[in-house]
């Protein structure tokens, strides 16, 4: 709910970088920075707790399993791939509504 919010403020100010007649390619990059680095941030605290949790699982068996970090490459691809397409859609989104009427609603 929180970024949903946050959302909402960047869509205003969105409109108000297009109301003043910016590009929608520096709307991206503004909405994009903020979101990038959260998920990154998000990816470095989460990435060494998975391996720890995955090596402490994983001794209790007597086969082990070697060289399963692609795993988690592959986990971090997948939630980059789906930030990005999220804030590409959501700036897609709000380059298609009209200034004046996104500014009419405070």
């Amino acid at each position: 709910m929180k970024s949903y919010l946050k959302f909402l403020s960047r869509n205003k100010l969105y409109t108000a970088i297009e109301a003043v007649g910016l590009a929608v390619s520096l709307a991206f990059v503004i909405l994009i920075g903020s979101y990038m680095l959260l998920t990154g941030i998000a990816c470095a605290i989460g990435i060494p707790l998975a391996v720890w949790a995955a090596r402490v699982y994983l001794e209790r068996f007597a086969y082990r399993v070697q060289d399963y970090g692609w795993v988690f490459v592959v986990a971090v691809i997948i939630s980059l791939a789906i930030a990005f397409g999220t804030v590409l859609w959501q700036t897609l989104k709000a380059a298609k509504t009209n200034p004046a009427i996104e500014l009419k609603k405070e």
